[in-house]
């Protein structure tokens, strides 16, 4: 008996130090259930660093076209013979153009002005189009002087809509497709040709207008931009076209217009809408 009495104790030692099957097994399935959680957890981290960086770029977006506009509005000419001149078309996808000043040389074999316009493309993207003009050259009324389409500069893409209204002392007007005989005037500007299709707007800085009551003071500019994402997947589930419709009617009620329910949250949060009042000079 003292002979097996070792034998019989390693033998019980490793029965208790072993594992049985479904305690093996229940440590595998704990193990890949944390795993599982874990990579969640990671992909969550990782999904809401996206939204964040997109969202970031959206807003990028739109400032850029806020602040472009603003340097070349309130860069530009406004006399008796050089104005903002606006499409008078209210579908029509070109924004305004006007003639800005060119910082550099003042040589006169050096243009100081440049023609620029804004216009949304068919790819939902803000483009600013520029040509130059020669130094003796203020008058950006005059016939030969087309509205600049090349070169072109994208400033902005993902965008849905862009809104451009005239402020003036009594209330603000759609910048496009609306006449009036103070704030916008069509075919003759203080007898200069307006070129065709387009507005003339009025500004109070104007020498002839300082008569007028109801002349432009400033340009209100609204942009709605998304990231290209969420951009591909409202145009992917039909969502695009009500959407852009809604905040073309009125960027502040888009939500009230369309079935906003029917857009899922995320993208619905992923729509950043930006507004700038930039004073004419």
């Amino acid at each position: 008996m003292n002979r097996m009495t070792p034998h019989l104790e390693l033998r019980s030692r490793s029965l208790v130090c072993g594992h049985t099957l479904i305690e093996v097994l229940t440590a595998v399935s704990i193990l890949a259930v944390m795993m599982v959680l874990m990579y969640e957890m990671v992909e969550g981290i990782f999904k809401a660093t996206r939204n964040q960086n997109h969202g970031i770029e959206s807003v990028a977006a739109g400032r850029r076209v806020l602040d472009v506009m603003t340097g070349d509005l309130q860069n530009g000419l406004f006399n008796e013979s050089s104005t903002l001149i606006a499409p008078t078309n209210a579908a029509s996808t070109n924004l305004f153009a006007l003639l800005t000043n060119r910082r550099g040389s003042n040589s006169a074999s050096t243009p100081r002005f440049l023609a620029v316009s804004y216009a949304l493309n068919g790819s939902n993207q803000v483009i600013r189009s520029y040509a130059s003009i020669g130094y003796g050259s203020v008058n950006s009324l005059s016939t030969p002087l087309t509205i600049p389409t090349a070169p072109s500069v994208p400033l902005a893409k993902g965008v849905l809509a862009v809104q451009v209204r005239a402020v003036t002392a009594n209330t603000n007007y759609p910048l496009s497709g609306v006449t009036s005989s103070n704030w916008g005037v069509t075919g003759s500007y203080n007898g200069r040709v307006v070129p065709s299709g387009y507005n003339a707007i009025v500004a109070n800085s104007t020498g002839f207008a300082r008569r007028l009551t109801n002349c432009t003071q400033a340009i209100e500019v609204w942009i709605a931009v998304v990231n290209e994402q969420d951009y591909a997947l409202l145009k992917s589930s039909g969502k695009l076209a009500p959407l852009v419709a809604s905040l073309e009617g009125d960027p502040t009620r888009w939500r009230s217009l369309i079935d906003a329910r029917s857009i899922p949250a995320q993208v619905k949060s992923a729509i950043h809408i930006q507004k700038k009042t930039i004073p004419l000079p």
